[in-house]
């Protein structure tokens, strides 16, 4: 399975304040950075730390049956 998707993200918001970020799959030949709580990004990413950043050329999937599932060693909390 392979088509146009790159990057699939799916994000939890919980009433504490505290964020579930789940990779699905990231792919593609350049870098996927992941921030959450930035307000003005142009601005402010250089001074902020993402979540995750998935390096250069590097394959991140789990399909199973043609769907595409969460990766287990691929989820952040975030408490901001």
């Amino acid at each position: 399975m392979d088509d146009w998707k790159d990057h699939v993200v799916r994000v939890t918001s919980f009433t504490n304040g505290t964020y579930r970020i789940a990779v699905f799959m990231a792919k593609g030949g350049y870098s996927h950075k992941f921030y959450v709580g930035v307000d003005k990004p142009w601005e402010s990413l250089p001074s902020q730390t993402p979540v995750y950043q998935k390096s250069f050329g590097a394959y991140w999937s789990n399909i199973n049956g043609g769907y595409c599932i969460e990766i287990t060693d691929k989820i952040w909390y975030v408490k901001l």
